[in-house]
């Protein structure tokens, strides 16, 4: 292959890539735990939630194994005793950010010895699906993709040893509250068991017996939470969610491009142009790999630079929340394709030439400085609506704080502000725990957590907040601000949510 200007052998191999992608996303994951970027979006809800119900907060049934996980360090926290709540919201940020990186981490050591290059699909995954859902708090499907990926590769690899059985029976088990999206997944793992337990004896065939059956447990009741959600509204939901609006969302708000999700569809291009089109000789389809892997890099440099230029113009939030459900579902394709391949013989390496390494080369520094830019511009939205709760009393008009929060109507800002969590956002950054102010959410939004005129609504019992400054402001002196603790908790925790 004429790999002329695109490098030589000096690309690092993919164990290489997967270690500078593991480090891109450690950083990554630490600045935003530091800026407690995850209180975005469902974040600051569930946090309040948490601390008003014994330090969790598992309230989507389907996603329980994945809300453990990303709240067990501010769990760690409240029993230790805790009661800032930026810190817990940092805690809660390193717990949703860190797992991913840790999980994908583990899976190298899931794979034998020498099938180490199949790593492909967890270097994919945390280096170019990851980023384009990861500005959202309480995004399960980042960990769900993990653990999805965790489990494969312990069923799939023949590899001696009962630690990686008995740990495949018990990813199993907790897959059975994983996510509702993950259902064919592990009706797959169920049938790729059942397939490995007629190749083994003795005591491997029961585990994998045991596999199988768990992992058919785990689809049927995620296939039902699917059908009967939560919410009745989510009903009907689950396809749109998880394909629509993941590239271009347009929402009454405006409308944006999920630039990294085109990124990562520039990645899966170059993948296909491995093998594809069939009808091309090799030499054809390396001189398209090539011409595609240069102007994939060319894109990555220029999103990189407008994600440095104008920052508040190309980070359009509601297109990361769009984008939720890609982790799962470029899991499950990468995983049925793995499967595929190691059945029809193809040798890993040939998955990743050396244009493909570039164009991985790429994309790493470039999500790193994408993620870099998202946790400084929110830390610099969570400075000023810090600033501005603190300085005034009661409730503050959505188009108050927008006027003051989004002088320049910015994409960026102009979504924070407009969306319903700024409610609860108030709250948790109310300064030394002291609510003195709230900023309402705009009048026409579809849902509010709390009606900030009543008290009952407010979700009082939390620990580490005292209510009488903004008691007294709204003329309730002298009132137990304990008195609608149990109301407050339960109108805390009926998020509705899409899939």
């Amino acid at each position: 292959m004429n790999q002329a200007g695109i490098g030589s052998q000096n690309y690092p191999g993919v164990g290489g890539l997967f270690c500078l992608a593991l480090a891109a996303a450690g950083v990554a994951a630490l600045h935003a735990g530091i800026e407690a970027r995850d209180l975005n979006a469902d974040g600051p809800t569930y946090l309040l939630s948490a601390l008003s119900s014994g330090g969790l907060a598992l309230i989507e049934p389907g996603r329980m194994t994945v809300q453990f996980l990303q709240q067990s360090l501010s769990f760690a926290g409240y029993l230790l005793g805790v009661t800032d709540l930026l810190t817990l919201g940092r805690l809660l940020t390193f717990g949703m950010q860190g797992w991913p990186v840790l999980l994908t981490g583990l899976c190298w050591f899931a794979l034998p010895r020498n099938e180490k290059t199949w790593i492909l699909g967890p270097l994919l995954n945390i280096a170019v699906v990851i980023p384009a859902a990861s500005f959202q708090g309480i995004g399960e499907g980042m960990i769900a993709s993990c653990l999805m990926w965790l489990l494969f590769f312990l069923v799939e690899f023949d590899s001696p040893g009962r630690f990686r059985l008995l740990a495949a029976i018990a990813l199993a088990g907790a897959c059975f509250t994983l996510h509702e999206a993950a259902f064919p997944f592990l009706f797959g793992i169920a049938l790729l068991a059942g397939a490995r337990a007629r190749e083994a004896r003795g005591f491997r065939r029961m585990c994998f017996i045991l596999v199988a059956l768990l992992a058919i447990a785990a689809a049927i009741h995620l296939l039902y939470l699917v059908i009967y959600p939560r919410d009745a509204i989510n009903r009907g939901a689950f396809l749109f969610s998880l394909f629509s609006d993941a590239w271009v969302a347009i929402t009454p708000e405006g409308a944006g491009v999920n630039l990294p999700a085109f990124a990562g569809l520039a990645i899966g291009l170059c993948l296909l142009l491995v093998h594809f089109p069939v009808h091309r000789s090799e030499e054809q389809r390396q001189r398209l790999l090539l011409r595609a892997s240069w102007w994939s890099i060319g894109f990555f440099a220029v999103v990189a630079g407008l994600f440095l230029a104008a920052p508040e113009w190309v980070t359009i939030s509601h297109t990361f929340h769009a984008a939720r459900g890609l982790p799962i579902m470029a899991t499950m394709v990468m995983a049925g394709a793995i499967h595929l391949l190691r059945r029809s013989g193809k040798a890993p390496d040939r998955l990743a030439p050396i244009p493909i390494r570039a164009v991985l080369v790429a994309i790493i520094p470039m999500h790193l400085v994408m993620q870099t830019v998202l946790t400084t511009q929110w830390a610099s939205y969570r400075h000023d609506l810090s600033d501005l709760i603190a300085t005034r009393n009661g409730i503050i008009a959505a188009d108050t704080a927008s006027a003051i929060l989004d002088p320049q109507h910015t994409y960026l800002r102009g979504a924070l502000v407009a969306a319903w969590s700024i409610q609860p956002l108030s709250i948790v950054l109310a300064p030394e725990g002291r609510v003195r102010s709230i900023v309402d959410a705009r009048p026409n939004i579809a849902w509010k957590p709390y009606r900030l005129d009543d008290p009952a609504t407010l979700p009082l019992c939390t620990r580490g907040l005292d209510w009488s400054p903004y008691l007294t402001a709204l003329r309730y002196a002298g009132a137990d601000p304990k008195a609608g603790c149990l109301a407050g908790s339960l109108a805390a925790v009926r998020i509705p949510r899409a899939f």
